[in-house]
């Protein structure tokens, strides 16, 4: 399944943005020790095909996803 990021809407987030926290939280739960579901696997997959999600951006969102809440 190709995202066709043509269609998506504006008042949502960056959608490059939006695929690199949902392969952030993939990677998280790895980390943790947590088996990936084939879903998992798939969208992983997917997204390490698109080219506007780079692993930099990935790791901004890791590091976003790990940050405390409060300073």
């Amino acid at each position: 399944m190709k995202i066709n990021w043509r269609n998506y809407s504006t008042q949502k987030p960056d959608p490059y943005w939006r695929g690199a926290r949902i392969a952030a939280r993939i990677v998280l739960k790895k980390e943790a020790g947590k088996p990936m579901s084939k879903r998992d696997r798939r969208i992983a997959r997917e997204l390490l095909e698109d080219a506007g999600v780079s692993n930099r951006l990935i790791d901004q969102a890791v590091a976003c996803l790990k940050a405390p809440y409060k300073f």
